[in-house]
């Protein structure tokens, strides 16, 4: 998410440390004030400062209530940094102004917005921090009557633009170390999810190359019996029926990498193949002319295919519309039905098995996911507009 924080546990913890932070203002704002009111003539324990103190604090205690029963977010975030950066500048005001060394502690708000936030909403923020310190500087500085009152205008702008500079250059260089941090991290999680799926799918292999062997036989026994029975509809449709299982068990057999073979889509064929077995169903189908090559073989992108026609079947659909286009290096063929649906939790798992939102194992679509992306593409599943669920299909463009 390009505007958002990448989850809520990231949330959660840049909310502990900007927390850390307000406690550690709060706390070295005091100590200032005793240290001040010991040592030297300065007062600056005034009642509105001590209501300042107050209410941030209270502010505190009632967003650590809140974060205990609720789930943060990212507006969690913003909000939290906005009230500092206020709450900090309203502290200086009435505390010494640009005399009091907490005037560092904008630079630590922009660290860490610069490391918590995507660069976009940080930029802002980092703006809003120099704003308020060239405000503090400029105008409370001598309201208050301290030394800034005595130095020059190029002096004053002396120190903003050396805040500005500062600013600019940890808000830049974490906001870089972030990114690339996360973008590693997100490169090894894939990593190990596809490591992950390979692995389930060797042990799917083997167990799928022997109960093919074991349904072999019986298979060969359907089709004499079915043969021998009187030409008819019925008795075409499960010679069909009887060739698509021997095509499935052929696959799950073999053994041999398919990743150097192409095809080109036919989807009116695919499903004029499967409607055999499903004459109930209507399906529209709407392909530009002309697809290209794909990478993969046809009985694999075939497959693809039914698992989603039987997917949108199993989910109550009586209309489904498939489509297909070509978009960029891929050709996306989308499988639409107005089904049941699917629920959230699975939309997430697409590639693992035994999850599915059907009266199934979810080990067709897994076979699928894991075939397309072992030649470049995909398999997503979405939930519809309305109602049903799309199921889309990336194959990748075959040069010639």
């Amino acid at each position: 998410m390009a505007n958002e924080l990448i989850d809520t546990s990231d949330a959660a913890l840049a909310l502990r440390w900007l927390a850390r932070t307000r406690r550690s203002v709060l706390v070295v704002q005091v100590v200032i004030m005793l240290v001040a009111e010991a040592e030297t003539d300065l007062h600056l324990h005034s009642v509105a400062l001590f209501v300042a103190l107050t209410v941030l604090g209270a502010i505190d205690i009632f967003e650590a209530a809140w974060i205990r029963l609720h789930e943060p977010g990212s507006r969690l975030v913003y909000l939290h940094g906005a009230i500092d950066l206020v709450g900090l500048t309203v502290i200086l005001a009435l505390s010494g102004g640009p005399a009091n060394p907490l005037m560092s502690a904008y630079l630590v708000y922009v660290a860490l917005i610069a490391v918590v936030l995507p660069p976009q909403r940080a930029w802002i923020v980092v703006g809003a921090a120099m704003f308020l310190q060239g405000l503090v500087v400029v105008e409370l500085g001598r309201l208050h009557g301290n030394p800034a009152e005595a130095l020059t205008p190029q002096h004053l702008l002396s120190h903003i633009v050396a805040f500005d500079f500062a600013a600019i250059a940890i808000a830049w260089v974490i906001g870089q170390l972030s990114a690339s941090v996360r973008a590693r991290d997100a490169e090894e999680l894939s990593g190990q999810r596809r490591r992950a799926a390979t692995d389930r799918l060797a042990a799917l292999g083997t167990l799928t190359a022997g109960v093919a062997h074991e349904l072999g036989t019986p298979l060969g026994t359907i089709q004499l019996l079915v043969e021998e029975q009187a030409p008819g509809p019925a008795r075409t449709a499960l010679i069909s029926q009887v060739d698509r299982c021997r095509s499935i068990l052929e696959r799950l057999r073999a053994n041999d990498d398919q990743g150097d073979a192409t095809c080109v889509p036919d989807p009116s064929g695919w499903v004029s193949e499967w409607r055999r077995a499903a004459p109930d169903v209507q399906v529209e189908v709407i392909e530009e002319r002309g697809l290209p090559r794909v990478s993969g073989a046809e009985a694999n992108w075939r497959g693809a295919v039914w698992v989603a026609l039987d997917n949108a079947r199993r989910a109550g659909a009586r209309q489904i519309h498939v489509s297909a286009r070509v978009v960029g290096d891929l050709v996306e063929l989308v499988v639409r039905d107005d089904g049941v649906g699917i629920d959230s939790t699975v939309i997430g798992h697409t590639g693992e098995p035994f999850r599915t939102g059907w009266a199934g194992t979810g080990l067709g679509l897994f076979v699928a996911h894991s075939f397309a992306q072992s030649v470049g593409g995909d398999v997503v599943l979405s939930a519809g507009v309305d109602r049903g669920a799309l199921t889309t299909i990336h194959m990748p463009r075959r040069s010639a």
